[in-house]
């Protein structure tokens, strides 16, 4: 729905890469109860670099807080200690350059880690200590 109807980043519906990105941040924010999160949400009053770093603003992902790209690619998603919780999404498959995932120390992340993140052919680095995973 949030792509649907208020996103405001203009996204081509072929433009299958960037539809992909934001709907997958944008699962991300939602599955972890992002207006929750101590840094960079919609709703913290918490400091971002500028607005347009915030998780869900109308820019390109790769200037939202946490996640790093390579060639216009997310590869890299950096969200420690910031209070995510909920299980870890399964849609994270689809960001197939992805080479490091961390979410250490958010304490509240629980669930088991999804069969599918055995899939990512560059994943090399994932922190996920300091959650209650199982």
């Amino acid at each position: 729905m949030w792509l649907a109807d208020i996103d405001e980043f203009q996204v081509c519906p072929a433009d299958i890469l960037y539809l992909t990105q934001r709907y997958t941040l944008a699962t991300l924010y939602y599955i972890t109860d992002g207006d929750g999160w101590t840094e960079c949400s919609q709703l913290s009053t918490s400091s971002c670099t500028t607005d347009s770093t915030r998780f869900l603003s109308a820019v390109d992902v790769c200037f939202w807080f946490g996640i790093s790209c390579t060639q216009q690619e997310v590869s890299g998603i950096f969200i420690d200690n910031n209070n995510l919780s909920g299980e870890l999404p399964d849609e994270l498959r689809l960001l197939d350059q992805l080479v490091d995932i961390d979410f250490d120390g958010n304490q509240f992340i629980s669930g088991t880690i999804p069969s599918s993140y055995g899939s990512f052919d560059l994943l090399e680095t994932i922190d996920l200590d300091n959650n209650d995973i199982s």
